[in-house]
């Protein structure tokens, strides 16, 4: 601002007249000026760095503010735009970029980090972040501390187990000391490279930080461990500078110099709190030999030292010193012990679902907390497995691994499941490995009639008259302790209990088609993904469709019928829905896997209206709708009509109740086999359908059949109009043990008013060839020899000659 004026006229020499004077406005220049300027802005903006941007957006403002405005210039202005300058482009271009940081918020590594990424495990910072509650024991012994005037070191342990908090702790109690009387000072022996080192680094660091209080005070610190170590650090190269020319002037006195730094402590007027964490992670030398700094070659008055370590760890690295040594040996010197203070019961459940939440869905973590929380954490007999954590790194670890599986799994598996699953490679990852590789041994299928019914079970042995799982016996070989088998059966019962909801769960880890998905982390080639049926499934029928097409390109037959095979509906739009996708894949499914391959006993049940129980759940006083509903079903059924016309076969052979009675169900067959024929005449598929449209009756208290007698006109009929040799190769009936044996079906044969009609049909017959009219004719009159009740003996050298497989299992 003082400069501005000869600033201005220093670059109007260096710049402004020999170059931009020359600048010629025009439309284009503009143009060019404004492309060059966004050109760079977003440059700036894809490379530049936080600091970078920051200070360049800081200086150009600046410089713009103080020379924009300045009436020693005239700026030029852009010939499209009368309200803006070139200048006003420029200062934009460059200053733009910087605002991505502000936009985003303050730049803090510790607080803004993506809930998607991993947690670290960090020590807290400050007591906002004390989720145990141990901040007023913090503020305690804080406020004691500064209370204290100690002429040896004192030194206070934290005692705590590995990953319980100690860090943290010590960490709270620093943030209640007042640092207008404190100096803090944080020594890590893991830093030294040798054991002999530890003294040596020690006071180095110690004489850096006093020499900011008192040059002197370092200095005699120095010479002191030099005279421990008869070593020289690098620390004292530095200070020794001043030091040569202290001496010149202030001649040492002969004073011992471990009395000399305890007097000049005290006379500075401060504490010096020296942290030492995790003591218990050093060798046993190592441990010794930081415990001889703090009682014996740095006892300084004025010094706190706070140790962290688990007490247990540091008397046996005691005991390799002197097997002697008691607990008492350690009292010497820590003056204070201080365990840790314990946690709530639910503080390590709070913090699993502080981190939980910031990822996983709504619905998830309602599952968790009503679920999981409620039924397994908090559960005080056999299925709890409140123990699966230890301490809060154990939630740490837990959750950046559970991060992992649920980014990839999610919307493919059931949450409770994937949960409980990753709670066991968490804790037991050996059991884990076993239930996937060894399967057989931990689980039974248990038997259903279809194979998307049937679902895993624990084995389970008998032991006091209880059901226990077969896997106790491999823990207990293994040496497991009875606590950690208690909670591995808690966890496994989760996963495979006998309750009802896991089983009516789609894709619970219970099925063998979901089962493998849940190790692998992904959807393999052969199966379904459940984010894409569900996504189809709610999106409409047409939709639905259109996914069960790509699902048959895959060859995934069997796996999208089971997939609809195991939706349950609770309303009449969805049962309707499922039925209606049921019966667009069937004709599609048989058409690739054969007649007799989709489970149509499966949706005859689903249509049976036992004693109302459909119509009275989705049909309740409107029983007609659903007639016609089925009625539309089997209306719209498509050629070559097999799919329909074995479902009718299925509901009549088992006497199932529809809203179609009988008779309405034999006509629907009946007209599926005439418009066949009449559209491909008496194919294979034809002869399949008049072999299901039969007709069920008793005799002698035993059942039997015939074709139903409304077909048979029809069937006579067609074979006289339409070549009927796959009617003849149906009508051969081969015997099952003896080769070249055979026998025309009754069933056939009473087709017709008399037997001689079929042969002179037969006969007669203009579209048979020849060859094969012949040799049916010589079998049908060595069959009418054995007056049609025995085999015969015949050799078929035509098409007529019988596979083993037949269209009837009789």
């Amino acid at each position: 601002m003082l400069f501005r004026i000869p600033t201005s006229r220093v670059l109007n020499s260096i710049f402004v007249n020999p170059l931009f004077s020359e600048f010629e406005n025009s439309k284009l220049s503009g143009l060019l000026v404004i492309v060059v300027s966004l050109t760079i802005s977003a440059w700036l903006f894809l490379n530049g760095g936080r600091k970078f941007l920051l200070v360049l957006s800081s200086i150009i403002t600046v410089f713009y503010a103080f020379q924009r405005y300045n009436d020693f210039w005239e700026f030029q202005k852009l010939s499209q735009f009368n309200g803006l300058y070139i200048w006003d482009i420029v200062f934009i271009g460059l200053s733009l970029p910087a605002f991505k940081y502000f936009l985003k918020g303050p730049h803090n590594p510790s607080l803004g980090n993506d809930s998607r990424g991993f947690i670290e495990d960090l020590p807290i910072n400050s007591t906002e972040e004390d989720t145990f509650n141990r901040r007023e024991v913090a503020k305690k012994i804080a406020q004691t501390i500064l209370l204290t005037t100690n002429k040896q070191s004192f030194a206070i342990g934290i005692l705590g187990e590995y990953g319980s908090g100690k860090t943290s702790f010590i960490k709270l109690i620093e943030t209640y000391l007042d640092y207008g009387q404190i100096e803090k000072l944080s020594f890590n022996p893991w830093n030294t490279d040798a054991t002999p080192d530890i003294q040596k680094d020690f006071f180095d660091l110690l004489a850096g930080r006093l020499y900011e209080i008192n040059p002197k005070l370092s200095e005699l610190v120095l010479d002191y461990s030099r005279k421990l170590s008869r070593i020289d650090s690098s620390v004292e190269k530095l200070i020794k500078q001043w030091s040569f020319i202290r001496k010149v002037f202030h001649p040492q006195n002969s004073i011992d110099d471990y009395e000399r730094i305890n007097q000049l402590l005290k006379n500075s007027g401060k504490k010096i709190i020296v942290t030492i964490d995790d003591l218990d992670r050093l060798y046993n030398h190592e441990v010794i030999e930081v415990l001889k700094l703090i009682r014996n070659t740095a006892s300084f008055g004025n010094i706190f030292y706070l140790v962290a370590y688990d007490k247990t760890y540091v008397q046996e690295a005691i005991k390799t010193l002197n097997q002697k040594a008691t607990y008492s040996y350690i009292d010497k010197i820590i003056q204070l012990e201080i365990p840790l203070p314990k946690r709530e019961s639910d503080d390590l459940l709070d913090l699993m679902i502080t981190h939980l939440q910031s990822f996983i869905s709504e619905a998830d973590l309602s599952i968790l907390n009503d679920e999981i929380i409620k039924y397994g954490f908090k559960n005080h007999f056999n299925f709890s497995y409140s123990n699966i954590f230890r301490q809060s790194r154990d939630v740490i670890k837990f959750i950046n691994t559970f991060k992992i599986t649920y980014s990839l799994l999610n919307d493919e598996v059931l949450f409770d499941n994937l949960f409980v699953l990753e709670l066991v490679k968490f804790r037991f990852p050996l059991v884990y490995d076993m239930l996937f590789e060894q399967t057989d041994l931990i689980l039974y299928l248990s038997p259903r009639r279809a194979s998307y019914e049937e679902f895993y079970e624990l084995r389970v042995f008998k032991e006091a008259d209880t059901d226990k799982p077969v896997i106790i016996k491999t823990l207990r070989e293994q040496n497991y302790s009875e606590s950690d088998i208690t909670l591995i059966c808690g966890l496994l019962f989760s996963l495979y209990s006998h309750f009802d909801r896991p089983k009516n769960a789609k894709n619970s880890i219970i099925y063998p088609m979901y089962m493998e998905r849940y190790f692998r982390y992904r959807i393999s080639a052969k199966e379904i993904s459940e984010f894409k049926y569900q996504k189809a499934f709610t999106s409409g029928l047409e939709e639905f469709k259109l996914f069960i097409d790509e699902c048959l390109l895959r060859r995934l037959h069997s796996e999208i019928g089971a997939r609809l095979f195991q939706e349950k509906t609770q309303t009449r739009a969805l049962f309707e829905f499922k039925l209606k996708a049921i019966f667009y894949l069937g004709p599609k499914f048989i058409s690739a896997k054969g007649n007799t391959s989709f489970d149509h006993v499966a949706i005859s049940n689903m249509l049976y209206n036992h004693q109302n129980r459909l119509t009275d759940k989705f049909y309740p006083g409107q029983e007609d709708q659903y007639k016609i509903f089925i009625k539309e079903l089997f209306d719209n059924a498509p050629f070559p009509y097999l799919f329909h016309n074995e479902l009718i076969y299925h509901v009549k052979d088992d006497s199932l109740e529809l809203p179609l009675n009988v008779e309405e169900l034999t006509k629907y067959q009946i007209d599926y086999f005439c418009k066949h024929v009449n559209n491909a005449g008496l194919t294979k598929d034809a002869i399949w359908l008049m072999w299901g449209c039969r007709q069920n009756y008793y005799l002698a208290g035993n059942k039997h059949w015939r074709f139903e007698p409304s077909l048979v006109p029809h069937i006579r009929e067609f074979i006289k109009t339409t070549n009927p040799v796959e009617f003849l190769k149906t009508s051969i009936k081969p015997e099952t043990w003896s080769k070249n044996s055979y026998a025309i079906h009754l069933e056939i044969l009473n087709i017709f008013n008399d037997r001689e009609e079929f042969r002179t049909i037969i006969s007669d017959h203009a579209l048979i060839d020849h060859e094969v009219k012949s040799e049916f004719l010589n079998f049908y009159d060595l069959c009418k020899a054995q007056d049609f009740s025995r085999w015969v003996k015949f050799e078929f050298h035509t098409i007529l000659k019988p596979k083993r497989d037949t269209y009837t299992n009789d």
